[in-house]
């Protein structure tokens, strides 16, 4: 019996990591798919690596130094990725 539960134990283990390493990779994927969208200025692209409910913000100081938060539609983002040239924003 204590074979068999060290069995179960180490299958447990190993199926729990093999999980975590697909999601690591589903993320870097998504993440290489949206810079390769901005490079290739494929707005269509880019916009299937979000979700309807993304939320794009930039945190910045305005002139009297003051920190701001700036919101932006995923669909503005997209336009203007879109309508740059190839290659422009290639995020390196």
């Amino acid at each position: 019996m204590k074979p068999f539960f060290i069995f179960f134990a180490m299958l447990c283990c190993s199926s729990l990591e093999l999980k975590a390493q697909s999601s690591i990779d589903s993320v870097k994927t998504t993440i290489s798919n949206m810079f390769s969208a901005m490079k290739n200025s494929d707005s269509q692209a880019l916009l299937a690596c979000f979700t309807d409910s993304a939320i794009l913000q930039t945190i910045a100081r305005d002139k009297n130094g003051e920190t701001v938060i700036k919101s932006e539609k995923l669909n503005s983002f997209a336009t203007v990725i879109g309508s740059m040239p190839r290659d422009m924003a290639d995020e390196r």
